[in-house]
């Protein structure tokens, strides 16, 4: 009889140890998904409850998560340890104020080379990005606080705080997150708006034959007038009876039910163009979900190859057309890669940002600053494309 009570004691004993094995499991995996999925929470650096004594501090904190998580490091051939003294050689002046640590939290995420890495903190600004065209940089369809201040529509920004526009773009680069030189130098000019500061920039504007200068406060987000928004995440018209056109203006949710509806509006037209030239991503599963509308044929998800994707029933039989700019980013760009690497579409513009996100997360430090980082190895499309670092061409520059 001992022996089959060893045995169950024995069998017992591993049923327990299994167990509590595999709660140990579910509390960590409480904990991870915890992490992942609480709030970000955004300051404005004046704000920043955190004493200047400790900035160094909080700066090696940053670095430390860093070097433990941000996946492309080697592959970009960046010398950690050298960024890390660079950057730890800011903090020997002791009179660094909070605006000044947010810089240099900026310039140490401009400095990895990647439009997912950054820092969630506030800017004071007007609510407004502009249009830059060929380096320059114009007012297009201001909103209320704009034209209350001075701006029209079509000004020419060629000044900001009494510095000449190129040499601003250059002097604030250094701050600017970004895969490409071409998106770091468009995602300067979109900044041209903000500050970490409460300020008031100064703005000289060409007017038709005309150049003038303009005050403008930069503000708290909260404090500026309440615009009504338009929150379509789709468009769509007809042109000339035979040609659909569909803008997809985010790849956030509703945005794939908001497709569907436009789509059934044109899908029976011989020509359809989708724009995403101002999209600049969201969910790539939602990428996934639409793509599925303009393929002709199975092929892998670019950000995930196990997963197909089919084409729907409806899928387009016409001929499509894919416009793109240097804003088309994360999401929205590897969907650009599925349309290319399906070959069912002529891609017409400029190249895309260069980031499709490699697995973004968010983290925190111990004091509640949080940032954002790549965290999966570098990686190419099913056809051999790079995921980041280089945007996606057109079949015909515009």
């Amino acid at each position: 009889m001992k022996k089959p009570v060893k045995i169950t004691l024995i069998v017992l004993s591993s049923i327990i140890g299994l167990l509590l094995i595999g709660l140990g499991s579910l509390i960590v995996y409480a904990q991870f998904s915890k992490t992942q999925h609480e709030k970000t929470i955004r300051y404005y650096v004046d704000e920043l409850s955190i004493d200047k004594n400790d900035f160094k501090s909080e700066f090696e904190e940053i670095y430390q998560l860093t070097l433990d998580n941000y996946s492309l490091y080697q592959a970009k051939g960046l010398n950690m340890d050298s960024i890390h003294i660079s950057f730890l050689q800011r903090f020997e002046n002791t009179d660094v104020n909070k605006a000044e640590f947010g810089n240099i939290l900026k310039e140490f995420f401009s400095s990895l080379n990647v439009g997912h890495s950054f820092v969630y903190l506030r800017d004071y600004t007007a609510g407004y990005a502009p249009v830059f065209i060929e380096n320059r940089i114009f007012v297009d369809t201001p909103n209320e606080y704009l034209l209350a201040n001075g701006f029209e529509d079509k000004d020419e920004i060629i000044a900001v705080n009494g510095t000449a526009v190129s040499e601003w773009l250059d002097k604030h680069e250094k701050f600017t997150s970004a895969s490409t030189d071409k998106a770091r130098r468009l995602n300067t000019a979109l900044a041209v708006f903000r500050s970490w500061e409460d300020t008031i920039a100064t703005y000289n504007v060409v007017r038709k034959a005309d150049t003038l200068e303009i005050r403008l406060p930069l503000k708290k987000y909260d404090l500026l007038p309440k615009e009504v928004e338009d929150n379509k995440l789709v468009k769509w018209s007809i042109i000339n009876d035979s040609i659909g056109y569909i803008n997809i203006q985010s790849m956030m949710d509703p945005v794939t039910d908001d497709f569907i509806k436009a789509y059934r509006n044109v899908s029976e037209l011989p020509h359809l163009i989708v724009d995403i030239r101002r999209n600049e991503g969201g969910n790539s599963g939602n990428g996934m979900d639409i793509a599925e509308y303009l393929i002709k044929k199975p092929q892998p998800h670019c950000v995930s190859p196990s997963k197909v994707m089919e084409p729907q029933s409806d899928a387009y039989k016409g001929k499509l057309y894919l416009l793109i700019s240097p804003y088309t980013f994360s999401a929205a760009e590897s969907f650009a890669l599925d349309i290319k690497e399906s070959g069912n579409a002529i891609l017409i513009g400029s190249a895309t940002a260069g980031d499709t996100g490699n697995s973004p997360k968010t983290f925190h430090t111990t004091n509640g600053i949080y940032f954002r980082l790549p965290t999966r190895e570098p990686s190419k499309s099913p056809k051999g494309f790079p995921m980041e670092g280089i945007g996606i061409s057109p079949d015909y520059k515009v």
